[in-house]
């Protein structure tokens, strides 16, 4: 465990780099032979405090700056891209901003999770028709009660299959560009969103890779993180 005032980034990478060598190495042929990870292999990594790293305290993270989490993720990377992409995807762009954008009431309901690696966290930008340019979303959402409605689709979606809760932006409507996306949490089980086809990969063996889609998924007004409209601008930092 980390002390009070955080581990240094070199504790870490050498802390990184035992369990790769011990725990990853020998389960890499596994991996990429059947393209799943084995089991209890997420639930270590979470005992090993790679999911809590640079999170609040308060809600169950670990101290630690940009460097330690860069030499975490470069040394599971060394043993398996996968995992390396897993964590990376989970800490940067799930976990982070829930830390920095959420209520207190998000940290406490899925912030918690996700630092004591009790959940693994997805971001789902990408669709079909826009990758590199994100402001082209497609996926739809509208005020629906006192909540919203999610419609449309995402693509190449690390930890989708495995996920607590999805980071989602989703457009009020194409025509405004980027004033028109808003971000939501969108947690495992939500009726109308669906883990849909798990992608072939040349590589990144065991990786959950998938589409998901939403069909008129409600999701309360508690689950938009930031404001309406801020959503580009949290994906983008």
């Amino acid at each position: 465990m980390a002390s009070a005032q955080g581990d240094s980034a070199e504790t870490w990478r050498e802390r990184a780099r035992a369990f790769a060598t011990d725990v990853l190495l020998p389960k890499v042929d596994d991996i990429e032979r059947t393209d799943r990870l084995p089991e209890g292999l997420r639930a270590a990594l979470g005992a090993a405090g790679f999911f809590r790293l640079g999170l609040p305290e308060k809600y169950g993270g670990l101290p630690g700056d940009t460097r330690g989490i860069a030499a975490v993720i470069e040394e599971l990377a060394r043993a398996s891209a996968t995992i390396g992409t897993m964590v990376s995807v989970h800490l940067s762009v799930c976990a982070q901003p829930v830390a920095r954008w959420g209520t207190d009431d998000q940290k406490a309901t899925f912030l918690r999770p996700l630092a004591e690696g009790r959940e693994v966290g997805a971001f789902a930008l990408t669709e079909p028709g826009a990758g590199s340019d994100a402001a082209r979303l497609a996926c739809r959402y509208r005020r629906d009660r006192d909540g919203y409605v999610l419609d449309g689709s995402k693509m190449f979606i690390t930890n989708a299959a495995v996920a607590g809760v999805i980071l989602t932006f989703a457009t009020s409507d194409p025509s405004k560009g980027r004033e028109g996306i808003t971000a939501f949490l969108v947690p495992r089980g939500t009726q109308g969103f669906a883990i849909a086809q798990r992608l072939e990969k040349l590589g990144l063996r065991g990786s959950e890779t998938n589409e998901v889609v939403f069909n008129g998924a409600w999701l309360p007004e508690s689950s938009r993180l930031g404001k309406e409209g801020e959503g580009l601008s949290i994906a983008l930092e």
